[in-house]
């Protein structure tokens, strides 16, 4: 029986080696991923621990052969009680986000 430290950084190294180096994040639009109900969808290179909980439920894929993380993100366009927010420098590449104020 493999004790379960040893197990943890067995399956901790084989996921390492499925991710591949840590890239920059990508943000791409929902449609890109067919999951047009998402405006934005953060691809990462590395979980983000503790988002879960804020962000539309991540789903893991397999793009050019390195694992990545997909996070989908929806814009709050009314006003809503926030138990935690999650601050993220919005790449320069990115799509733009949209003015909510020329929303009417």
């Amino acid at each position: 029986m493999i004790e379960p430290r040893r197990q943890a950084q067995a399956a901790a190294t084989l996921r390492e080696e499925a991710e591949g180096p840590a890239v920059a994040d990508r943000v791409i639009t929902g449609d890109r991923v067919w999951k047009p109900q998402y405006e934005f969808v953060i691809v990462a290179s590395r979980r983000k621990e503790g988002w879960r909980l804020r962000l539309g439920e991540p789903w893991e894929a397999k793009v050019e052969g390195r694992l990545q993380t997909f996070y989908p993100l929806n814009l709050v366009r009314d006003i809503q009680v926030d138990r935690r927010i999650q601050h993220y420098d919005w790449p320069a590449n990115a799509p733009p986000l949209p003015d909510i104020d020329d929303e009417g």
